[in-house]
């Protein structure tokens, strides 16, 4: 059984987006991901962690580990604030709970925890942490770009307008649609589903000054959903929040950052269950005197963050500033009128073993943590990497997943902070020896006439071989055999791009009606017909009347027989009516079976 759940937020949704909802299961299902919290047997975790010198200042207390009526009591002061008040709210899985404070911590403070818990890191229960100085996030919108550029158009539904797609070689249909999300071009952005035959599928444009990254297929509950990030994208990084829908395209859940964090647009995994694993930016108060910037400069904390989809509640966080040093970036001198982006967290992985897989772009790094303590357990790439060999020679790379035990794979850019490190962009798939921290490459899909991407992509490995690439800033997408060789390449009309792409088999089920639009002709009628996100439609079939309720009748009778049909030719089929030209006209799908999946309603005909 589903229920609606309203969640409160610490921070304000985009206002066009809509009303804060979280659909989740009342049981947890078989099979999802442990939370990277609750892995370390038999510990308890508290966020944040002690020893902290990150914490927000509107963070909550989150202890991991022990069901919250095992908790017990639990001080919380402030060395500026003083005491707090909390009110705890258990976690959905029973394995803790989050304690939220009656006001916000005072930047800068140290605050003390004493409880009578065994938490790591804590002396007999008791620990502190340190509250960040945070500094305003500036938004710095896109801007679109004046010149024209090419985009679709359908008679059916004149309000979708979305991105052209040029397309060469034959896309191997088995693999499933393709799922993108363009945007910085002139047009509409917003989440888009494309058939292999280059056919739109499905298209949400989202409002003015709002885009949409990372949409992508996932599972929850054993349920396949849509999910993607929505926001306002600056500065590098996003502020918004995460959407999900199921096969219906009804929204299910939209999931926002805890602890007073944005969701950041870089990643928005969903870890089986009822768990979201985010990403968020923030511009805080930090000594830059050891690279060359200020003793008061302001650098952006990468965070990393387990939401809880049926409290809201955080069940991890992880901070770069706690655990890497300014030191490992490429990020050169910072620059004293902007946040010192050191870091760059662009993608978040967990395996069911509880390894938390985190890649960042500024300092070349795939980091492996410890899931309990947050700790760096080794580092592939970079300035201080546990690994040799040619599988560490990557840079500003993107969409660090883990692929088995021992494998992991990624989008090398090739180019982006500092200086280039090969000729082209490419996805990688590396090979670990962890006895010998020797780092091999197992497999590399890329194509020589692709310009370096300095920014975004990703790799994606499909289930029957070969790869799938999304080249982010360059407006291209790609599929490869298992053999390396490319064997289908689309390019995005002109100025778009999309932060990652990838395949997935797909089958919607529209609650919306057929958009129909019918012109009467001197000796019939045209009708134009869509059903934008239908997967399953083989067949169009017309019924005419001179009356909206004889036309419905018509369908209705044990006999009836259509004014016309066709098969379905993409998003969009014109089907001609014979004779002379009718008052309504109603449209009806049907599947290959020739069962009815859907009908349009009576829709008059204009006449000329």
């Amino acid at each position: 059984m589903w229920y609606i759940r309203r969640v409160s937020s610490v921070r304000r949704p985009i206002g066009a987006i809509g009303v804060v909802l979280v659909a989740v299961a009342v049981l947890v299902a078989a099979g999802r991901f442990p939370s990277a919290a609750s892995v370390a047997s038999g510990s308890v975790i508290a966020y944040p962690q002690p020893g902290s010198r990150t914490a927000s200042p509107q963070t909550q207390i989150s202890i991991r580990g022990v069901a919250a009526n095992k908790i017990g009591a639990v001080t919380v002061v402030g060395a500026v604030s003083g005491a707090h008040e909390t009110t705890a709210k258990p976690d959905s899985d029973g394995d803790g709970a989050s304690l939220f404070l009656d006001q916000a911590l005072t930047p800068g403070e140290t605050v003390t925890v004493r409880t009578s818990l065994a938490i790591v890191g804590a002396s007999r229960g008791a620990y502190t942490f340190t509250v960040s100085r945070p500094v305003e996030d500036v938004v710095t919108p896109l801007k679109k770009p004046d010149n024209p550029t090419v985009l679709q158009s359908f008679a059916s539904a004149p309000d979708l307008r979305p991105p052209a797609l040029t397309m060469t070689g034959a896309l191997p249909a088995a693999d499933g649609d393709v799922f993108l999300a363009p945007y910085q071009g002139k047009g509409p952005y917003g989440p888009m589903i494309v058939d292999p035959s280059g056919q739109l599928v499905w298209f949400h444009p989202l409002p003015d000054g709002v885009s949409a990254f990372d949409f992508r297929v996932q599972l929850l509950h054993g349920r396949k959903v849509l999910t993607w990030w929505q926001g306002v994208v600056t500065n590098g990084h996003g502020q918004g929040e995460g959407v999900i829908l199921d096969s219906s395209y009804r929204q299910l859940a939209t999931v926002h950052a805890g602890n007073g964090y944005s969701m950041d647009l870089h990643d928005f995994g969903l870890t089986g269950g009822d768990v979201a694993l985010i990403t968020a930016y923030q511009p805080v108060r930090w000594d830059l005197s050891s690279i060359g910037g200020s003793a008061d400069g302001v650098v952006f904390d990468c965070i990393a963050q387990e939401i809880d989809l049926a409290t809201g509640n955080v069940l991890m966080e992880w901070h770069a500033l706690d655990h890497v040093s300014l030191a490992d970036s490429y990020a050169g001198t910072p620059d004293p009128t902007a946040p010192y982006d050191y870091f760059h967290i662009n993608s978040l992985d967990l395996n069911r073993t509880g390894q938390l897989l985190i890649s960042a772009r500024a300092t070349h790094t795939v980091y492996d943590v410890a899931a309990d303590t947050g700790t760096v357990l080794w580092q592939l790439g970079g300035k201080d990497s546990s690994f040799t060999g040619p599988g560490t020679d990557f840079s500003s790379k993107h969409d660090a997943r883990w692929i088995g035990p021992n494998r992991i794979g990624l989008f090398d850019n090739a180019e982006g902070v500092g200086d280039p490190t090969a000729e082209f962009s490419s996805g990688v798939v590396i090979q670990l020896d962890r006895n010998a921290r020797r780092a091999t490459v197992a497999a590399r899909y890329g194509v020589g006439g692709v310009p370096r991407a300095p920014s975004q992509g990703d790799l994606q490995l499909l289930p029957r071989g070969g790869a799938f690439v999304g080249w982010g800033q360059q407006p291209y997408l790609s599929q490869f055999d298992a053999s390396g060789q490319l064997v289908w390449q689309a390019e995005l009309a002109q100025d778009y791009q999309s932060y990652r792409a990838f395949r997935f088999p797909w089958t919607g089920h529209p609650r919306t009606t057929p958009a129909v639009v019918a012109a009467g002709t001197g000796d019939g009628a045209i009708v134009h017909v869509s059903w934008n996100g239908a997967t399953g439609v083989a067949t169009w079939r017309v019924f005419t009347g001179e009356f909206a309720d004889a036309v419905v009748a018509s369908v209705r009778a044990p006999a009836a027989r259509p004014a016309a049909s066709g098969p379905s030719t993409g998003f969009e089929t014109a089907l001609t009516v014979p004779g002379p030209a009718p008052a309504y006209v109603l449209v009806q799908a049907l599947d290959w079976r020739g069962e009815v999946l859907g009908a349009s309603g009576p829709v008059a005909v204009t006449r000329h």
